[in-house]
């Protein structure tokens, strides 16, 4: 039996109605979205938590960066039962934001060291050290507010759904 994807059109109608669906719990229930998200980040921070302890007492007589890590997945730990205990709250919005912000600025960092270092074309560095440049300015601006800018990723999110949904259903 052959089928074509042409005799699939319905999972693209899946898609759409699930699209539309997300977008709309979102914007109808922000704060159950937050702190959803709050315990899906807290759950992913528990899993490096207890990796880095686990690999950082693993190497812990060959490396002394391995106490570091058991310091690290402590510290991540930490960060699992505050956001527990605070789930939804400007906190929790407020912590994931800084988290972010400084994910953006070590990114923005290496972007910037690679235009500087790598061996590429000259006009593949000038692009890596805009990115760079960029990232770095998205970095600070989510540093300076960063519930607001975390507020503002999801509420995008919630618009994604309404836009892309109608657009999977016609496809």
């Amino acid at each position: 039996m052959n089928i074509s994807l042409y005799d699939l059109w319905w999972l693209q109608v899946v898609r759409g109605i699930s699209a539309i669906a997300f977008g709309i719990l979102i914007l109808v229930w922000p704060s159950a979205t937050i702190t959803a998200v709050a315990i899906i980040f807290a759950s992913l921070f528990a899993l490096y938590g207890v990796t880095d302890i686990i690999s950082g007492i693993h190497g812990m007589t060959k490396h002394f960066s391995s106490i570091l890590r058991v310091f690290l997945g402590i510290l991540e730990i930490g960060i699992v039962i505050f956001l527990f205990k605070n789930a939804g709250s400007g906190l929790t919005l407020a912590l994931m934001g800084l988290l972010m912000a400084v994910q953006l600025l070590v990114f923005a960092v290496v972007l910037i060291g690679a235009a500087f270092m790598a061996d590429f074309s000259a006009g593949y560095k000038w692009a890596l050290g805009l990115a760079g440049a960029v990232t770095f300015f998205v970095g600070i601006t989510v540093a300076r507010a960063p519930v607001v800018s975390i507020a503002t990723v999801i509420f995008v999110l919630g618009i994604f759904g309404l836009f892309v949904g109608p657009i999977e259903i016609a496809s």
